[in-house]
């Protein structure tokens, strides 16, 4: 299987992978960086001795784990508003107005955030980072959506996966900003945490610019009934005449997905969107979801990220310096191994086979840090030994199982399972339960640090035992699946979908005959298959 090879639902030009495709995808997904940035730069920040000279008296946010975790948590209950409010702008006036929403708002919290002083104390720190939050979780709810509704099939999850390829990217840049600023600007400048706060202005900035010039999604147009406009977009983006084949095939296949969801929205009588979320299929693809995104922050990478300074120094390495060094290094492990996936594994692998496999590695790596922590007690104070070094070694291999499974492939799930009627509503409705969770995790963190010690790593660990049993009775199986047919697929159970059969190579098709669903080719053998 080639490195960039494509499992595709039906006979396409090669105009289609042109660069349109892949430039709207990487502009909107910019907005991830936002999100990626903050989860790297601010445990950072608040390791910083001047953020402790302003804030904290002297002290160090370590020493403080109330104060830390209120710094870190407002975020997420900011970005859990922010989700839950992006679906109306969105569903009402564009996925680009969501966009747009979401730098703007973000721009917001960052002003006020660099208006803090040691006078002002933490208030007003605290709310810009509740208004950026809102900035970023609806990020998380509009992006992948826009994304998934762009894309064709076949290279859905590889370009859904630059919202986390971005995503990886900023928190390199958040991971490594406040060691260069600790290393070149004195502890007494406010400068030496003002530049990593200031730096969010950067992508926020540049989110709304590229938002003025990307394509409004094809399939929301349709849905608002502005045909005209949806096939302009559409031609756009697949670099195809009006008139083609391709084209033509592409919006009867949405208008007639359409047409069958907002048949059941009417039969739901009052509150359809409700209604129809509610109907059986439609509820467990929601609590698929839910749980998918949920469990993404009970691998722990969050209390990684948010607190990596710390928990490398609790694992025996010493000095700031070296603790945000160590963090630097993690952060450009994960963004190498999310480049691998989105260049390679979500394509060419199944969703359940790469679920598994990264929970699996991700349980025993931190497992061994447990047992560790357990048995030698390190602290900054004694020496590393080789048992610390290995101990440190797990933070990374936890990382790139991470980054190949659990990292972007719930948000390409996610986005890509929901029907076009109640899409926004379902997506904010999961990437709400994400930050509901994040924020669980980011304020728990620093007292399972102190209170719970090696058992902290021994419950992410345990977590992931139990994703692997839930993955493997009861999640879909949808590479290689329309956004349209996914109707059909979730009509099966979810064992009939362990695993992908080998696809046939397509060949160019009568278009006088009924298109075939994503979901059902024909055999070398002439039988009639499930492709998944």
């Amino acid at each position: 299987m080639g490195l960039f090879s494509k499992v595709e639902d039906r006979p396409t030009p090669p105009e289609v992978y042109g660069w349109r495709i892949y430039a709207s995808a990487l502009t909107a997904a910019f907005g991830a960086m936002i999100f990626g940035y903050d989860s790297g730069f601010i445990g950072g920040t608040i390791a910083l001795p001047s953020f402790g000279n302003t804030f904290f008296d002297g002290g160090r946010s370590a020493q403080r784990p109330n104060e830390s975790a209120n710094i870190v948590s407002t975020y997420q209950a900011g970005a859990i508003a922010g989700a839950l409010l992006a679906y109306p702008i969105s569903d009402r006036w564009g996925r680009k107005a969501g966009i747009v929403f979401a730098g703007v708002t973000n721009i917001i919290g960052a002003i006020l955030q660099l208006c803090a002083t040691s006078s002002t104390g933490l208030g007003i720190f605290l709310a810009g980072r509740v208004i950026g939050g809102m900035g970023v979780g609806a990020v998380s709810m509009v992006v992948p959506i826009y994304i998934a509704e762009i894309s064709p099939t076949s290279i859905r999850g590889r370009l859904v996966g630059f919202y986390e390829l971005l995503l990886q990217i900023g928190g390199v840049v958040g991971f490594w900003i406040p060691f260069a600023v600790n290393l070149n600007i004195p502890e007494t400048d406010a400068k030496q945490w003002h530049i990593p706060v200031a730096l969010q202005l950067i992508p926020a900035g540049l989110l709304i610019l590229g938002a003025l010039y990307l394509p409004e999604s094809p399939r929301w147009l349709l849905k608002k009934n502005r045909p005209e406009h949806a096939l302009k977009n559409l031609m756009y983006l697949r670099n195809l005449p009006a008139d083609h084949h391709y084209v033509q095939e592409e919006v009867d296949i949405i208008n007639r997905a359409i047409a069958l969801e907002t048949g059941a929205s009417k039969r739901a009588g009052r509150w359809p969107k409700v209604r129809e979320v509610m109907l059986k299929g439609n509820r467990n693809r929601l609590g698929m979801g839910c749980a998918l995104l949920a469990f993404q922050n009970l691998t722990g990478v969050n209390a990684i990220n948010y607190y990596s300074p710390t928990i490398f120094q609790a694992l025996g390495v010493r000095g700031t310096s070296n603790s945000l060094f160590s963090t630097g290094v993690y952060g450009v492990v994960k963004m190498v191994c999310t480049l691998v996936f989105c260049l390679w594994i979500v394509d060419n692998f199944g969703r359940r086979f790469v679920f598994i496999v990264g929970a699996a590695g991700g349980a025993i790596s931190m497992f061994y840090i447990g047992a560790y922590v357990k048995i030698a007690e390190p602290s900054a104070d004694k020496d590393l030994g080789q048992g610390g070094v290995s101990a440190i070694a797990m933070i990374y291999v936890f990382s790139v199982f991470y980054a190949v499974s659990w990292n972007g492939l719930p948000w390409v799930y996610a986005s890509e399972i929901y029907p076009v009627s109640i899409r926004g509503l379902c997506m904010s409705i999961t990437a709400a339960t994400q930050w509901v969770f994040q924020f669980a995790i980011a304020r728990a963190t620093p007292y399972m640090l102190r209170d719970m010690g090696y058992g902290t790593y021994m419950f992410f660990g345990s977590w992931m035992v139990v994703m692997i049993g839930w993955v493997w009775l009861f999640l879909k199986e949808t590479k290689g699946v329309s956004l349209e047919d996914m109707d059909k697929l979730f009509g099966l159970t979810a064992y009939r979908h362990s695993s992908a059969p080998e696809e046939s190579q397509p060949e160019s098709r009568d278009e006088s005959q009924p298109r075939q669903s994503s979901l059902e080719k024909t055999s070398p053998a002439g039988d009639r298959v499930r492709q998944v």
